[in-house]
């Protein structure tokens, strides 16, 4: 088991932050560099779909493979893959070349994160995993802050390609290290030790993970809270800014880069809460993410304040920061019968599915009524998930009835 000093998990931790940095730099501007070739709001939210649906067919497969060999294999090569599509991105000349390299990023993340989510899960304990895993999430995504504002300030100074070259260089950076430092070596394979049911990838064995109980309400979890994070905040917000508010770049940075404080200071908070509810009070960390998340989403176009506007994005940070630190440590902590590399590429599904079809579905709304109504439909949403968990919460916990039945 390790710990959380220990020099693997800090060294993951520092990959997670580099790649995190590259992807943060490149939110704020990549639905505004998609109108340098296209003026379809169509196309633009393809360009965020595109990359949710490419990872939707890659996160059992790589689970699967980060389950037979080396973790560490699929870390690295996830950044060298992530680095490459940002190099290419710099050159493209139509909105197709766009999608291509979304599609090819999206394999390099998905290879990044399932192995090492699965590598935190395998080689930390049940008291432990969850602020682990909180604290992993809080360093990556925290990290958006940074690049958010960096993005932003870059590509008014220079361009957007440049952004991405410059994105290309970071990751690239932290791929030397961590192979210069030779972490991850020892401890790069899951804990063969344990009793695993072979996963065989048919539906029929696809399906019977995704029943199971846990993992229903991780997957529901994620679907949902995606649509505020990716349709609404990675697509919807900066159209928003620039077309309805006439924020300059930098300004709209700035309002984006919040969001990661938010992940951050949610991510820790979830974990920490995980580790202390599990498995019977766990949902309270579900009924506030849902409802700080509403609230944030209901107040935003209220106001066109940039320090309060940053402020209710921090509000929607800490909301998806709360359900992507606990839903990972749910699903770990209750599946005994797989690997977890899988399992956890089973549950990820849905959070690309959420991906996928939010920013179609907000932008469908954005150009059928106003780039307003994307807002109502999300806050809608998320409260009727407060209202949702309230209820689990009322059914299980006063019949002192675990959600979960069994710890890895």
């Amino acid at each position: 088991m390790l710990s959380l000093r220990s020099r693997d998990y800090i060294g993951i931790c520092l990959l997670g932050f580099g790649l995190m940095l590259a992807d943060g730099m490149v939110f704020p501007i990549t639905s505004l560099y998609a109108k340098e070739f296209t003026t379809s709001l169509w196309l633009i939210g393809l360009t965020g779909a595109v990359f949710w649906v490419t990872r939707m067919f890659f996160e059992v497969p790589i689970g699967f493979l980060s389950d037979k060999t080396s973790r560490s294999k699929i870390i690295f090569s996830g950044i060298i893959i992530s680095a490459i599509s940002f190099a290419l991105t710099a050159f493209i000349t139509d909105i197709y070349q766009l999608l291509a390299t979304r599609a090819l990023v999206a394999v390099g993340t998905v290879a990044f994160f399932v192995a090492t989510l699965a590598y935190v899960a395998d080689h930390f304990s049940s008291e432990t995993k969850g602020k682990a895993l909180g604290i992993l999430q809080a360093v990556e995504f925290s990290t958006i802050t940074i690049g958010a504002s960096l993005g932003g300030y870059l590509a008014a100074i220079f361009t957007f390609r440049s952004v991405f070259i410059i994105g290309a260089l970071v990751q690239l950076g932290f791929f030397a290290f961590g192979i210069s430092s030779k972490i991850l070596r020892k401890n790069g394979s899951f804990l063969r030790g344990r009793e695993h049911h072979q996963f065989s990838g048919s539906s029929k064995d696809l399906l019977r993970v995704i029943l199971t109980k846990e993992v229903a309400i991780a997957s529901f979890t994620i679907f949902a809270v995606q649509i505020m994070d990716s349709g609404l905040l990675s697509v919807i917000v900066p159209l928003y800014a620039e077309e309805t508010l006439k924020m300059e770049l930098t300004e709209i940075g700035l309002v984006m880069a919040t969001r990661g404080v938010g992940v951050g200071v949610g991510a820790v908070l979830g974990g920490l809460l995980f580790d202390k509810l599990y498995p019977r009070m766990h949902l309270i960390n579900y009924v506030l993410a849902f409802a700080i998340g509403g609230i944030a989403t209901f107040l935003f176009t209220s106001t066109n304040i940039l320090v309060l506007l940053s402020l209710l994005t921090g509000l929607t940070g800490i909301s998806f920061g709360f359900v992507y630190s606990t839903t990972p440590a749910l699903v770990a902590s209750s599946i005994a019968h797989y690997s977890v590399g899988t399992v956890m590429g089973t549950w990820r599904i849905f959070y690309d599915l959420g991906g996928f079809i939010s920013p179609i579905i907000l932008v469908g709304v954005a150009e059928s009524i106003d780039m307003i109504a994307p807002f109502y439909v999300t806050y809608s949403i998320l409260f009727l998930c407060t209202f949702l968990f309230i209820a689990l919460f009322y059914i299980y916990a006063p019949n002192k009835t675990p959600l979960a039945t069994t710890n890895s």
